[in-house]
């Protein structure tokens, strides 16, 4: 995830207006609603990026947590009913701090190995082997 986000401000106003997430996954209700609000309307546009560790405000793997729980929250708020997507906000919502921390030590070859354009797609972990490896299965 990149911070660096663009909207018309007309635009930006109509979706701000009843968002749920105030904190780091703002941006990301916020594509979400404008996905919803009108298909195919999302652009990646080049831009230049340094990223750096010394400038950054998310070295620490600390605040994902909260951020995907608050995604999982977006998925039943506004996703559709599909199986998948329901295991896996599920399992994020049960995941404590300490479940966490247990996870990040053992997260699945399947996904370590993986270079990060090959996130475009699902490639096979299920919910149920991240809550094995959270020790909570």
């Amino acid at each position: 995830q990149c911070g660096f986000k663009g909207f018309p401000a007309h635009i930006v106003r109509s979706l701000v207006s009843d968002t749920v997430e105030k904190g780091f996954a703002f941006d990301i209700e916020l594509l979400l609603k404008t996905q919803l609000h009108r298909q195919g309307s999302i652009q990646k546009v080049p831009v230049a990026w340094i990223d750096s560790e010394a400038g950054s405000t998310t070295t620490d793997l600390d605040p994902y947590l909260p951020m995907l729980q608050a995604v999982a929250a977006m998925q039943r708020r506004y996703g559709s009913d599909d199986a998948r997507a329901g295991s896996f906000a599920t399992f994020v919502e049960r995941v404590a701090p300490e479940d966490w921390h247990r996870l990040l030590r053992q997260i699945p070859e399947e996904i370590v190995s993986r270079e990060p354009a090959e996130y475009e797609t699902w490639h096979g972990v299920e919910a149920a082997e991240l809550a094995a490896a959270a020790g909570l299965g």
